[in-house]
């Protein structure tokens, strides 16, 4: 019910890979590998979403099942308040966290509306929360009981240095793509240069905030 397949294949592969990574308690990358080879068996090479931006199949896979895992964790939370009789659930915070995100964190919702004077899930869902690659869960909310203010707040920051790092890797990735399309010595060379550039600026990003380098980010393979 969770990852129900819609009649189209990415959803279809998305939901298989992700509902067998969930039982058998694999990497994120793994399942995204497994995505992604079956994406390869079916001949698919790209993904068009519906507001037109293109995306690289890699990064698709890959966020698609992070999104993907990170709904069915919520959804087992939301089973769970219901089955106990309750209605209410808090937001957790994220170390980093976006502008759509940051005015839920550490607010109760209603699943279903049936405790007056709380916002439900669908109102928060509306205005941008558990977005996809959203990293935000929820946790059960018992009134008097439950402290609110314990939530950790997101850090508009570091989410912007983690923002920055993402669009660095991109840069190294698209000078990696030139220099491998290079029809001769010259344009290799040159491509090569800017992917040492873009490597370099990357490189002091990482050090300047305190970020970890995520190498497998700056692959094309």
């Amino acid at each position: 019910r969770i990852l129900r397949a819609a009649p189209d294949l990415y959803r279809a592969v998305i939901g298989r890979v992700t509902a067998q990574g969930l039982v058998d308690g694999v990497t994120r990358r793994a399942t995204a590998q497994a995505a992604l080879d079956l994406f390869a068996s079916q001949g698919i090479t790209g993904f068009v979403d519906a507001a037109g931006k293109q995306w690289a199949l890699a990064s698709y896979a890959e966020m698609a099942c992070r999104t993907a895992a990170h709904n069915a964790a919520r959804q087992g939370v939301f089973d769970g308040v219901r089955a106990a009789g309750r209605d209410l659930v808090i937001v957790s915070g994220s170390p980093s966290c976006c502008d759509a995100c940051a005015p839920w964190e550490g607010e109760v919702l209603s699943l279903d509306g049936a405790t007056p004077g709380y916002p439900t899930v669908a109102e928060a869902e509306a205005e941008g929360l558990y977005h996809p690659n959203c990293a935000h869960t929820a946790d059960p909310y018992v009134e008097g009981l439950t402290r609110a203010h314990r939530v950790q707040k997101g850090d508009p920051d570091l989410y912007a240095a983690r923002q920055q790092q993402r669009y660095l890797e991109r840069g190294v990735r698209e000078w990696k793509r030139r220099e491998a399309a290079s029809l001769d010595d010259l344009a290799a060379g040159k491509a090569r240069a800017h992917v040492r550039e873009w490597q370099g600026r990357l490189r002091e990003h990482v050090a300047a905030n305190d970020l970890k380098r995520l190498y497998y980010r700056e692959q094309i393979s």
